[in-house]
């Protein structure tokens, strides 16, 4: 794409002008499912579905396919959106991830939680998202894992840029993630004032 030129992508006859039709088709059959494939890759852009589509076409892997399309439509109204509409999104998903751990069926991340986690941490960050988030804990955790995603990914583009022309890419910061305090264990015959001294260190 040359500067200032509108975003397309041309596969055979077909050209699509889409941002999100564009990911979804450069993680599935545009690289022939290279992202989305344990065999040959970590990754699973789109949760494992499209090579299992491709070679079965699964009612499951429809479903997830569709699923990830539609919420990185939700991830498009969030850019377009207000914090408010954050706001408003952070305490829904804290519903959502109570029986999920991402918003498709899928081991890791796909591209939807990667680009809803985005869309969200460049409208809010830091300490205004965690007053945000809170004690929700499930959209937390969420939060966590896909903070996490993308810096093993920015990590490994780093160790590929001294191979390729592509500027390794810095990760927008999400939650001011604090330390976790060592689990303490007691035999049972301490007394108070060591476990006093304990708690409060």
């Amino acid at each position: 794409k040359k500067k200032n030129e509108p975003l397309s992508l041309t596969i055979g006859p077909d050209t699509m002008t889409h941002r999100n039709a564009i990911l979804r088709s450069l993680c599935g059959s545009g690289m022939h499912n290279a992202l989305d494939s344990l065999g040959s890759s970590p990754l699973l852009f789109l949760g494992g579905h499209s090579a299992s589509s491709f070679a079965g076409a699964s009612p499951v892997s429809s479903l997830a396919i569709a699923g990830i399309s539609s919420w990185m439509s939700v991830a498009s109204s969030i850019r377009e959106g207000s914090a408010d509409d954050v706001s408003a999104l952070i305490g829904q998903l804290n519903g959502y991830f109570s029986t999920r751990s991402f918003v498709v069926p899928s081991a890791a991340p796909t591209l939807a939680d990667l680009d809803l986690y985005l869309a969200i941490v460049a409208k809010v960050s830091g300490e205004e998202l965690e007053s945000m988030v809170g004690s929700s804990v499930n959209t937390r955790r969420w939060l966590v894992q896909c903070g996490a995603t993308l810096e093993d990914l920015a990590i490994a583009a780093a160790k590929n840029a001294e191979y390729s022309k592509i500027p390794a890419s810095k990760v927008p910061k999400g939650l001011n993630s604090k330390p976790r305090p060592l689990p303490m264990f007691f035999y049972g015959d301490e007394d108070e004032s060591v476990v006093a001294e304990a708690a409060s260190a």
